[in-house]
């Protein structure tokens, strides 16, 4: 083998090594953010579910139609045809003072005892009622609670995505609801109770719940009235060491280092949102609830991290 070749063959394995690593090192790097910023339709709007009203709602989002291009070839050359069509799931955020039928809904949806709903939402501005999206045959989708620092100012809002079987766009039918502005929970009033036990927490969440809804089938959705399967995430708290000592260490070494994780050392937790002599509150109740994991000592600003697992999740009112 001449030096020349030896040379080339050379350089092409140091390339070939230098790929690989590269490779390698590129399944190791963080892949960068690539959802979009939040563009809710314009105006106010209020929800009802069965034409009852059901409260103010802000940052609508999705709601839209569409379906899928089907392109077959023929005697004359290509033809397109829209093949089935899927409504967008759509989005609403939403604080205090709700109907008791809507927290009764996302609690039997969670439950998979619910059943589809009517929905309506109206664009409300001012005195003048400008149109509104009618879902038909809406399940729940997902049911979000951000995470909550009790030092903030920002109010906190609870996220639905619902998922309906038509969207149309009418003039609205159901009964409008008097209350036209969205009230937000106070950070200061959102709280956390561990059995019977107030829990000193710094910052609550953020925690997810999700139902997976049937998908469409050919040409076919499954029925609206097939419950899906729902995923709980899991529940992330920060709390300040002297609280963390006393109130959390000990059910966490009993839960994790010494294993006593069955069912009956599950506790219940239970998250309280807003609520006082005009506005009515919220309870997000989680009654069977297990470490995940925790620190056993203060990070830098003086918290502990932890994050809970729950068995199942439904919401009350105060």
């Amino acid at each position: 083998m001449n030096a020349l070749r030896r040379t080339a063959l050379l350089a092409g394995l140091i390339t070939g090594l230098a790929s690989g690593a590269a490779a390698f090192a590129a399944a190791d790097d963080p892949v960068p953010a690539t959802g979009t910023t939040p563009d809710p339709y314009l105006g106010s709007w209020v929800l009802s579910i069965d034409g009852a009203p059901a409260g103010a709602v802000t940052t609508v989002d999705g709601c839209n139609v569409g379906g899928r291009v089907v392109t077959h070839a023929g005697p004359s050359g290509s033809n397109k045809m829209l093949g089935v069509v899927t409504p967008a799931r759509c989005s609403f955020e939403f604080g205090q003072d709700m109907s008791p039928q809507l927290y009764a809904w996302i609690s039997d949806e969670l439950a998979r005892t619910g059943s589809p709903r009517k929905l309506e939402l109206a664009r409300v501005d001012g005195k003048a009622t400008l149109y509104a999206f009618e879902l038909t045959g809406t399940r729940l989708s997902e049911l979000t609670l951000p995470k909550v620092q009790r030092t903030s100012g920002a109010a906190v809002l609870l996220k639905a995505t619902v998922a309906p079987e038509r969207i149309r766009r009418i003039k609205p039918l159901g009964a409008r609801a008097a209350q036209s502005a969205v009230i937000g929970f106070a950070p200061s009033q959102v709280a956390a109770t561990l059995g019977a036990t107030p829990l000193g927490v710094d910052t609550i969440g953020p925690f997810t719940a999700s139902v997976h809804m049937a998908e469409p089938l050919g040409e076919r959705r499954q029925p609206a009235s097939i419950p899906g399967q729902v995923e709980l995430s899991n529940l992330p708290l920060r709390a300040p060491d002297v609280s963390a000592a006393t109130q959390l260490d000990p059910w966490l070494h009993s839960f994790v280092v010494d294993g006593h994780s069955t069912d009956a050392d599950e506790r219940p937790l239970t998250i309280s949102l807003g609520g006082g002599a005009k506005t009515k509150g919220v309870d997000i109740v989680m009654p069977k609830t297990g470490f995940v994991a925790g620190d056993l000592a203060a990070r830098g600003d003086g918290n502990r991290g932890y994050e809970l697992y729950t068995e199942s999740v439904s919401l009350a009112v105060r």
